[in-house]
């Protein structure tokens, strides 16, 4: 009687770490360093950027905010010139007025980068690095050694990561291209909000 027990408690345990396993997300790093600087996301800022010589361009803003929301996203591009550019979402936590502006003021020096996006041709006079490999050599294959699956429903030929703590993305310029050309980071909502505690 014992033994039927056991072996039942066995089966239950084994049923339990199996889905267990199952829903464990791949724990990619959500940082990249470039020229020997690391950004981290969730921590690095326009003001970290700034100081390491990238002007900073705005090219987008929220029209609206939602009421549930804890930050206001903002879109930059930084450059140092051709061949050194990156392309960021910022965060900045949200006052809850409706005019954004006094948030649209600190977002070029403390606004928080939750994404990063690189495109292999604009970080050619660089040296760029994401978990351990020159983004100038990234490919698909290395991206589905890593555990990426194809999104059939992109705009391009897309591979994606739901990692552990985030998103990472791997896409040609568009489904005319077969070559990689941009690697995307975004933190999730939940990790950036926990790692701002």
């Amino acid at each position: 009687m014992t033994k039927k027990y056991l072996s039942l408690l066995l089966i239950v345990i084994l049923v339990f770490s199996l889905t267990a396993c199952a829903g464990m997300r791949v724990d990619m790093p959500m940082e990249l360093t470039i020229d020997g600087h690391t950004i981290v996301l969730g921590q690095t800022t326009m003001k970290d950027m700034t100081d390491l010589g990238y002007e900073v361009s705005l090219t987008a803003m929220p029209d609206t905010v939602s009421r549930d929301d804890k930050y206001v996203p903002f879109y930059y591009r930084l450059s140092k010139g051709a061949g050194n550019e990156l392309f960021v979402t910022v965060y900045v936590p949200w006052g809850g007025s409706s005019d954004i502006s006094a948030e649209a003021g600190l977002a070029p020096t403390e606004g928080i980068i939750r994404r990063v996006e690189v495109r292999t041709s604009t970080v050619e006079k660089v040296e760029a690095y994401y978990n351990g490999v020159a983004i100038k050599e990234l490919t698909f294959e290395t991206a589905c050694e890593w555990g990426a699956k194809q999104d059939e429903e992109a705009y391009a030929l897309t591979y994606e990561i739901n990692a552990k703590d985030g998103l990472v993305k791997f896409a040609s310029q568009s489904w005319q291209y077969e070559e990689f050309y941009v690697l995307t980071l975004q933190l999730s909502k939940k990790k950036f909000e926990q790692m701002q505690k």
